[in-house]
């Protein structure tokens, strides 16, 4: 096919849990470096295979995502309705790319309900405070 392998480019990462890491792989006289993490298709990919690193990963590209988009979200002249289509088409996808094959500790199920409660927040702005006669902040309850 042609196709040749960029050798300043290419680094090698083990996906296990040794002790025993060698610095760099040598074939046919050519060194190529170890690397303990690399971004892959918008996943962060790291040697222990960690959950909680590709989840914050995913955590912080919905939240730029959200960030590009807040004008638009809380803005009034937008219906709520719309809003919701935005955040379900734009900002889920992001977040939720690869949850196929997630395990989830209670930890990251809590931090993507912190990110999802602050977008749904922000769509559906403040709440009015009867009691109090003034606009309030929206609780998750």
């Amino acid at each position: 096919m042609g196709l040749q392998v960029n050798n300043a480019k290419t680094e090698l990462m083990r996906m296990d849990k040794t002790v025993d890491r060698k610095e760099h792989l040598e074939i046919n006289n050519v060194r190529y470096g170890v690397c303990r993490r690399f971004k892959y298709f918008g996943s962060m990919a790291d040697h222990d295979n960690d959950m909680e690193t590709k989840t914050k990963s995913r955590i912080a590209s919905a939240d730029r995502c959200f960030y590009s988009l807040q004008k638009i979200l809380g803005g009034a002249n937008i219906f709520k309705k719309t809003k919701m289509k935005i955040y379900n088409t734009i900002i889920k996808p992001v977040l939720l790319y690869g949850c196929e094959r997630w395990s989830l500790t209670k930890r990251m199920e809590h931090s993507l309900s912190v990110f999802e409660n602050k977008v749904l927040r922000k769509i559906f702005g403040p709440v009015d405070d009867v009691d109090e006669q003034a606009w309030g902040r929206r609780h998750n309850h």
